[in-house]
């Protein structure tokens, strides 16, 4: 008869395979065998966190954290799981208890920074994040994520050196969210040629609807073809959205086109009430109205 320990050793196994939901399994056989094998709860809770399944994760953490409450990576882990059901103040409680006991861990000044940004508070997140970045200078992601922070904080010139450094680094995480957002960046700057350029590049990493409209967008003076066609596009992928026909409606406007009122009556359709006002009073759409 297999032990509890037997048992979790069995569900870690899997973990490692990437059979997450089989591991769980094993994880609860474990526990039900000996209801003392904490590190079970704790590898449970993980496991539920990878899979995004942040209640049952924050649940079986939370109770690992009392029983080994000098956890460290237990009290980092209840976090993430508590930032991701946007509990951020308890996540903020439990990132400082990590922190009493491991007070140069660059991962708590991470998380404590992913927290505030969560929460708006721009400053605190700037100094967890740059906290962070002090203790581990070689993390990608620490800096991609105050990259992040410093496009909303509109300090537009070094979120663009942050990006720039990581693509030119081959750093390992999502090049073609990084693309995306030193495409968003540029476009703030407007720089719309650039722009244009690291979306191109993101389309070709990952045929994304956000991508595609911003290319749209970034395009719409130099190729204003291109730009409705990749509207058209999107319409047709999805017709419910109403940005893009907005933004189709107001370049054929431009151009005259009676299309245009045909996109506009989808606006009106679809989200009446977010356009009514525009409608009535963007001078890109002076062309059409009578």
């Amino acid at each position: 008869m297999s032990t509890s320990d037997d048992l979790r050793k069995e569900g870690d196994n899997l973990a490692k395979e990437g059979k997450l939901r089989e591991a769980i399994e094993f994880y609860k056989q474990s526990i039900a065998n000996d209801r003392k094998n904490y590190l079970a709860y704790y590898n449970k809770g993980v496991t539920h966190l990878e899979l995004g399944q942040n209640r049952r994760a924050a649940e079986e953490l939370s109770y690992y954290v009392v029983k080994r409450e000098k956890d460290v990576d237990g009290w980092i882990n209840f976090a993430i799981a508590l930032s991701n059901l946007h509990k951020f103040k308890d996540a903020l409680s439990a990132l400082q208890s990590a922190l009493d006991l491991s007070p140069n861990d660059p991962d708590i000044f991470f998380n404590i920074g992913i927290a505030h940004h969560s929460m708006g508070n721009f400053e605190d997140a700037k100094e967890g994040f740059e906290r962070a970045i002090e203790l581990d200078k070689n993390s990608g992601e620490y800096r991609y994520h105050l990259a992040n922070l410093l496009a909303d904080m509109y300090d537009l010139i070094g979120a663009k050196e942050i990006y720039l450094e990581l693509l030119e680094e081959n750093w390992e995480g999502n090049r073609a969210e990084i693309l995306y957002n030193l495409g968003n960046t540029l476009l703030d700057l407007e720089e719309y040629e650039r722009a244009r350029e690291y979306y191109e590049l993101a389309l070709e990493q990952r045929g994304d609807h956000r991508i595609k409209f911003n290319l749209a967008f970034a395009v719409e003076d130099k190729d204003p073809e291109r730009s409705a066609n990749l509207y058209r596009e999107l319409i047709e992928d999805n017709p419910d959205f109403h940005e893009a026909h907005y933004n189709l409606a107001c370049l054929l406007a431009r151009q005259s086109n009676p299309e245009a009122l045909v996109h506009l009556k989808e606006c009106l359709r679809i989200a009446k009430n977010t356009y009514l006002d525009s409608i009535r009073s963007d001078a890109d759409l002076d062309n059409i109205r009578h």
